[in-house]
């Protein structure tokens, strides 16, 4: 926290404005700087580069087969951006001006130049993947052709300037226009890729490869160069053996990939503009002049279209190859963690049905003692409701994978619902042992009381599983900006840093020693994660390893408490009658159906059974129940129908209609609605909830009790 001292000083926020604007500024300031100084580079390189290439011109000054600054353009405006066109611009205008010394020509050159540029980065940005265009065969072939149209431009512009300012004779114009947009062409395909991919990808595709191997085949590429266009070999350039380069090539882009295969061409280009330049070379023997340029600058343009076409191809097809790797293990992932999980869900179903079986067999004796007795039934309720949790936990999963889930918010106070879940947990086998603090303060949000107690239940539970009951375990809750903070911490076993970023994965679990508290499916992060979601919070989990403990953090928006107080109505309680009531049970369960006859039959009220629909709407029909519980599954027809035809009738109108099903999804939930249901409980059958029903008729709130089963 900080300390503000006597004697400092509070700016104002006019002050505070003018210090924002000034770093504003600053910053403008720097980023315009940088610009400047990547226009200068790019401006030096394009004129050095520009120098190199006038080198091989032959009918024109200006105009050359071998152009590298078109490649330099175009990488330095697809990586850095439109905006450094003013170095491009620059270059080309001193580099022409340094040659032919006419101003207006050079201008309109250099205009070319930087359109050419901008055009291609344009165009490949829009049909040709941009940054990624030598990821695919398809997307380098659209760059070649959109690269080919680009220096068409340019061609057309320069050799119209030449003519303008009488740099260039009439009938040399053709042979102008064709060298100089052989050698842009070539500033595309031989020297752009090159500097983008070295730069774009800092790691090779294939970058499992050894180094060393790489720089062996570089090393290949060069000296076949030297030997085939530098001259190397007296009277090699008899022998149109160019082609020998071929094998290399192919290798190296079936080998290494894009990155490996651009600096194969590069290099190999450099070898035989060298070889250019002192009249070496295969193409050497020509006697045409332009022949001897032009037909191994249209070899190496075909060389690099070929070969980097193959690199894509290739490692497209290893790409997919490693996507499939990688779902074929996902699957085996997938088909283990399912294995897992039936063990898992077999060991935590028998745990609480071996204990319910052997209470039901001590219970057949007649002769158990009354402590027995109540012992007995303490455990048939605990482990009844383990297993209703376990199935709820399963069915809110899938519910809340297919988006099935609404919340019913309203103002609620997080430290109450923190308050009330501790509570009930310490009531649990095996949680009450545990120390849970609690550093809570009041905290509004707009929630489902519900499902927020089941996240803060989740958590808890989740620490206790994890922590030692000589642990302990910290719930803190706080107010926090426009955001309630809610914090879980424990001191037990820690998460690995492997398993970390799947905690809230489905079924993930750690590891449990074997005498800990049965850890359940899974499920309970993976719910946590999705219902916060749904508060439109977030949730993250830390730890520092193994014994070290673990911190689970979520955020969810918080709400002011004014607001809580203006929309908060004082609620009455409802008039309860104790009265019993003349019950309808339609249910083809045979067990189902006697348990809870009886349960309601202690409950003073007077039951009538139907075990199919047909006997259902009969009974209905011919005792006038007051209430009556259908199941959906009936033979004959289903409860819909049941529904349907009981409320067809003039004299049962008033009946409650109640389904009794074990389908809790919302659209199970409209059909009921539509088939003239009053509400809608799911099975196993919550009996306080039923008790409400049928003992406060006619209250609205009886929808939306019976929705929080969802």
């Amino acid at each position: 926290m900080a300390t503000l001292k006597l004697n400092d000083t509070v700016p104002t926020p006019s002050e505070r404005s003018t210090t924002l604007s000034a770093v504003r500024r600053r910053l403008s300031f720097d980023a315009d700087l940088q610009n400047l100084a990547w226009i200068a580079a790019v401006a030096v390189i394009y004129y050095a580069a520009g120098r190199l290439g006038l080198y091989f011109a032959s009918f024109s000054p200006s105009s050359s087969p071998v152009w590298p600054p078109t490649g330099i353009a175009f990488a330095a405006l697809l990586l850095l951006g439109y905006q450094i066109w003013p170095g491009v611009f620059l270059g080309a205008f001193f580099v022409n001006l340094a040659v032919s010394g006419a101003v207006f020509a050079s201008l309109a050159i250099a205009t070319g130049n930087t359109l050419e540029a901008v055009v291609a980065v344009y165009l490949t940005m829009r049909y040709a993947n941009g940054r990624k265009l030598f990821e695919h065969a398809q997307d380098f072939f659209r760059f070649a052709a959109l690269g080919m149209l680009a220096a068409a431009l340019s061609a057309s512009i320069g050799v119209i300037s030449l003519a303008l300012g009488g740099l260039a004779h009439s009938n040399e114009f053709a042979r102008i226009w064709l060298t100089w947009w052989l050698g842009d062409v070539g500033g595309f395909l031989l020297f752009a890729p090159f500097p983008i991919l070295w730069i774009e990808r800092p790691r090779s595709t294939g970058d499992h490869r050894r180094p060393l191997e790489s720089s062996l085949t570089l090393a290949a590429v060069a000296l076949f160069g030297i030997l085939v266009f530098a001259g190397a070999v007296p009277g090699i350039e008899k022998y149109p053996i160019g082609f020998i380069c071929i094998p290399i090539l192919v290798w190296t882009a079936f080998r290494f990939g894009q990155r490996e295969a651009a600096a194969a061409i590069f290099v190999l280009t450099v070898c035989a503009e060298w070889g250019m330049m002192r009249g070496h070379g295969p193409w050497a023997r020509f006697a045409s002049l332009i022949s001897s340029d032009i037909i191994p600058q249209a070899f190496l343009l075909t060389m690099a279209v070929m070969t980097m076409a193959l690199a894509a191809v290739v490692w497209e097809r290893k790409r997919a190859e490693e996507d499939a790797n990688e779902a074929r293990n996902q699957a085996v992932a997938a088909n283990r963690a399912k294995d897992q999980f039936l063990a898992m869900l077999g060991h935590e179903l028998r745990n609480p049905i071996a204990a319910l079986s052997s209470a039901i067999r001590v219970l057949e004796h007649t002769d158990v003692l009354s402590n027995q007795y109540s012992n007995l039934l303490e455990i048939m309720v605990r482990q009844s409701g383990h297993l209703s949790r376990m199935v709820d936990d399963l069915l809110d999963v899938q519910r809340l994978t297919a988006s099935r889930i609404t919340l019913n918010r309203r103002p609620m106070n997080l430290a109450e619902c923190a308050r009330d879940c501790v509570t009930a947990l310490r009531l649990r086998e095996g949680y009450a042992d545990h120390n849970i603090v609690l550093r809570i303060e009041d905290t509004w949000i707009d929630g489902d009381p519900d499902r927020i107690a089941q996240i803060l239940t989740n958590l808890l539970s989740n620490a206790c599983k994890y922590t030692r009951p000589q642990g302990k375990i910290v719930l803190s809750i706080r107010p926090e900006n426009d955001y309630a903070f809610i914090c879980v911490e424990d001191d037990g076993d820690g998460i690995p840093a492997d398993l970390l970023p799947h905690i809230f994965e489905l079924f993930v679990q750690g590891d449990r020693l074997s005498d800990r508290h049965p850890g359940g499916l899974g499920l309970g992060l993976t719910l946590v994660r999705r219902l916060s979601e749904l508060h439109g919070g977030t949730i993250d989990a830390h730890s520092d390893g193994p014994g070290r403990g673990s911190k689970f953090t979520l955020r969810i928006p918080r709400i002011e408490a004014r607001i809580v107080a203006q929309t908060t109505a004082t609620r009455t309680a409802p008039v309860r009658s104790r009265r019993g009531r003349r019950i309808l049970i339609v249910e083809d369960n045979t067990d189902a159906r006697e348990a809870l006859r009886v349960a309601l039959e202690m409950s003073g009220h007077e039951i009538f059974e139907a075990d199919s629909g047909a006997s259902g709407v009969e009974s209905a029909l011919a005792n006038h129940p007051d209430a009556a519980l259908i199941d959906i599954g009936l033979p004959g027809f289903d409860g819909y129908e049941v529904a349907r035809r009981i409320r067809s009738s003039a004299e049962n109108r008033g009946i409650m209609l109640i389904a009794l099903t074990g389908y809790g999804s919302p659209e199970d939930r409209r059909r009921a609605k539509q088939a003239g249901f009053d509400t809608h409980l799911v099975k196993p059958l919550n009996f306080d909830l039923l008790d409400d029903l049928l003992t406060t008729p006619g209250e609205p709130i009886l929808e939306k009790s019976a929705a929080s089963q969802s």
